[in-house]
């Protein structure tokens, strides 16, 4: 590993350390296409292939949640519920929708 590689991987490491799920996949330039992301063990960093060269590695994302208004069949933005979660009360009333982030790769 070149300090460089070394730059690339300290927040993963530093996630590590903070709990964080670590995810890699692998990427083989022959091939030209990379594998799913999978999860590392939650832990321990496996150190005859960790850091290896050809693989990736990433902090896994988390999901965020957006609620949005609906009305009249469409969905619109709203900011009155960015910290907390509405109450039941509060989705029936003002008719929110909540959409799930997901990710494909």
């Amino acid at each position: 590993m070149d300090r460089e590689r070394a730059k690339e991987l300290l927040p993963i490491i530093q996630a590590f350390a903070e709990g964080k799920t670590i995810q890699w996949r692998g990427c083989l330039e022959l091939r030209g296409s990379c594998e799913e992301w999978a999860d590392l063990p939650e832990n321990e960093l496996p150190l005859t292939t960790f850091p290896a060269n050809d693989y990736e590695y990433r902090i896994k994302p988390e999901k965020r949640y957006v609620w949005m208004y609906e009305s009249e069949g469409q969905c619109w933005p709203t900011d009155v519920w960015l910290s907390a979660d509405p109450t039941q009360d509060d989705i029936e009333k003002y008719r929110l929708v909540r959409f799930v982030e997901t990710f494909d790769d």
